[in-house]
């Protein structure tokens, strides 16, 4: 047994031993041509860039790219390295850098190379790199360098670089404004903004005066804020809720502050309801604390934020501020009050309910409570709650629904109850029994 392992493994040596020769050599292929197959033919991929930049670096232009033509693939003179190396050449010899990257057959390749050329010449003298671009290669993405050429204008000369923007169209027009703006603001936010308010109203506009006040909402949200809202024009207020989500992350005190003491309307009450959605609020004390702010009121669909995320945990506190709140005000978060807090603690919820006057806040809490049942296959029960509310229309559409859950689950239980209770009009229970 063991000879026989010994004679395998004797044959395996030999026949790899026999491989690595035979691969060293050339052989011949089926059209008499002769392929190389050695496994050290090239060198390491790291070390030729390495030779690659030390040799750009260090040989002139044409004496490199001559040879770079004769005995180097494109693969092989890496991104890094023929960056380095045209960078290096940028300021001696522009107009030849620039044309060289043309011969390099892929677009992506020419565009990198012809941008680091640009960005290095713009580093030291605008006017050239505002002449080299004027002679780009064919096939070079000339939105991205020129995206970067206007960056460096705009820190110094903004009217200059918004020149740029006047000269091309569509989403490369917005590319490019996007670019200046953004560029210009580190230096001169306040010049930024008046050529951006002096635009027509349309979306180039919009979209860069939420780049102008987006970039300021941490270190000066007060003006972030009174720049968007001057600047709304639409009806779907995404930048002021996206300002006031933000905001409200970072100090919702200071920002329920100021969204109170602007002018009631739409846009107040969308920001306001954006405040609750982000607000970090530790407790039910502080989130009504913020939501006392607003001497007015908050809308309520802020109330109902701030029932549905304290409504099982504090109750309690909840049901006390919502029965302060102004009787337009209540029905939402008494509604939401009813569902959470019967989820909680179904008893307390309806001792709290049996309670209360019969207004719209019972109607709403029972709403609430009787739907939780519903949705939880209560529907006795469900029905049971359903019956007391006061509000005629609302009882018999809430019923109703709840009637056609029952009767596609337990038709005989369903119809049984229907027959026998007083709390429907007698036309309703004719059409439920006969399936309407």
């Amino acid at each position: 047994m063991i000879y026989k392992f010994s004679l395998v493994c004797s044959l395996s040596l030999l026949l790899g031993v026999s491989f690595r020769l035979l691969v060293h050599h050339k052989l011949p292929n089926p059209q008499n041509k002769s392929i190389n197959i050695s496994t050290n033919a090239s060198k390491d991929l790291g070390e030729r860039n390495s030779e690659n930049l030390r040799k750009g670096l260090s040989e002139s232009m044409p004496d490199f790219c001559n040879s770079w033509n004769e005995s180097m693939s494109e693969e092989l003179l890496g991104d890094q390295v023929a960056n380095e190396i045209f960078r290096h050449w940028a300021l001696t010899n522009t107009p030849q850098a620039i044309e060289l990257t043309g011969r390099f057959k892929s677009t992506s390749k020419k565009t990198l190379l012809v941008s680091a050329v640009i960005r290095e010449i713009a580093d030291n003298d605008l006017a050239r790199a505002c002449d080299a671009i004027r002679n780009l290669p064919a096939n070079v993405h000339y939105v991205q360098v020129l995206e970067i050429l206007v960056s460096y204008i705009a820190r110094s000369d903004l009217q200059s670089a918004w020149k740029y923007v006047n000269g091309v169209d569509g989403e490369d027009k917005e590319r490019i404004a996007n670019a200046v703006i953004s560029s210009a603001l580190t230096t001169d936010f306040e010049q930024a903004e008046r050529l951006v308010e002096s635009l027509p109203k349309g979306t180039l506009r919009s979209n860069l005066i939420k780049l102008l006040s987006g970039s300021c909402i941490a270190y000066n949200p007060e003006h972030a804020m009174e720049l968007a809202f001057r600047n709304q024009f639409d009806s779907t207020y995404e930048n002021v809720s996206e300002l006031v989500r933000r905001w409200g992350d970072l100090d919702p005190q200071s920002a329920a502050d100021w969204i109170s003491k602007f002018p009631p309307g739409e846009l107040r009450d969308k920001a306001t309801v954006e405040l609750f959605k982000a607000s970090p609020f530790l407790d039910t004390n502080f989130a009504l604390e913020v939501a006392d702010k607003f001497p007015d009121g908050i809308p309520p669909e802020a109330s109902a934020i701030i029932t549905r995320t304290w409504g099982r945990k504090d109750p309690e506190t909840v049901k006390e501020w919502i029965e302060k709140l102004p009787a337009d005000t209540r029905e939402d978060p008494s509604y939401v009050l009813g569902w959470s807090w019967g989820a909680a603690d179904a008893v307390k919820c309806a001792t709290w309910i049996e309670s209360l006057q019969q207004n719209n806040l019972r109607n709403y809490a029972t709403k609430g409570l009787s739907e939780l049942k519903a949705s939880r296959g209560e529907l006795a029960e469900a029905m049971k709650w359903a019956a007391t509310i006061t509000n005629e229309e609302q009882k018999v559409l809430l019923m109703r629904g709840i009637a056609f859950q029952w009767i596609y689950k337990d038709p005989l239980a369903a119809k049984e109850w229907i027959r026998s209770t007083k709390a429907l009009p007698e036309h309703l229970i004719v059409d439920l029994l006969n399936g309407y």
